[in-house]
């Protein structure tokens, strides 16, 4: 499929902004009919001409055997805020825990929200990360400076216990004396192949570390997300609880 890049028409602009604002208000997708009577259009059926043309040029997407199925994309909700100078909503993140990227887990893990290490320390930035529920990790440790991430780095990752092999994720340990919810964890490369679990530094002077299948489930490993990008502050925050 191929893009052309022109400017939008008003009566283009105009549909998108009627889609846009269902779509970032968290409303339902207008009917064709109902975008023609909000345009001024004559009916159903022009609408549809357009929504051909735009998804055309990816400004909008559609999902075929759904009602309702319109969608603007990445590169329409981008081309609408610029046109009525729409400042892109933000994001917060919260910083959950403090994570070691060294030869051993030495971090501090909680499932509860409530628990960040400080109300004050949030990461606020686009939206750009999916609809996913995200948290910040901030990084202790060299073990993973083969992929950019060092001492001080938040990593964003997504909830998830799924991975691919090589993917990069923080695998928790359950704590064996304390209370439930927090433990031990690391941030690694992982793979499983032949029954084993591989947790891999891309630091060359780190060790990698095996866990066998029944290890993982006796000692309570778990995979708690994907990361998904690397926050980077001029100055390290001193907010993070650390372990040492």
């Amino acid at each position: 499929m191929r893009t052309r890049s022109r400017k939008l028409n008003e009566t283009e602009r105009e549909i998108c902004k009627c889609l846009y604002d269902f779509q970032e208000n968290g409303g339902y997708v207008p009917s064709q009919q109902e975008i023609a009577d909000k345009v001024g259009l004559a009916n159903r059926g022009t609408v549809s001409r357009y929504f051909e043309r735009l998804e055309e040029e990816r400004i909008i997407s559609r999902e075929k055997g759904k009602h309702h199925n319109v969608r603007l994309t990445d590169r329409g909700i981008s081309i609408i805020q610029k046109h009525y100078s729409i400042q892109p909503p933000l994001r917060s993140i919260p910083v959950l825990a403090t994570a070691s990227a060294g030869e051993e887990p030495k971090f501090f893990y909680s499932q509860d929200p409530a628990d960040q290490i400080n109300s004050e320390d949030i990461i606020e930035m686009l939206n750009e990360l999916g609809e996913g529920e995200i948290i910040a990790i901030r990084i202790e440790g060299e073990s993973m400076i083969g992929d950019n991430i060092i001492d001080g780095d938040y990593v964003l990752i997504e909830r998830q216990s799924s991975y691919d092999n090589n993917d990069i994720v923080v695998v928790s340990k359950r704590e064996e004396q304390g209370s439930e919810g927090s433990g031990y964890a690391t941030l690694k490369h992982i793979s499983k192949a032949g029954g084993k679990i591989e947790l891999r530094p891309s630091n060359p002077k780190t060790s990698r570390r095996e866990i066998t299948e029944q290890q993982w489930e006796d000692e309570g490993w778990r995979v708690e997300g994907k990361v998904k990008a690397v926050f980077r502050r001029l100055r390290s925050s001193s907010k993070a609880r650390r372990i040492k």
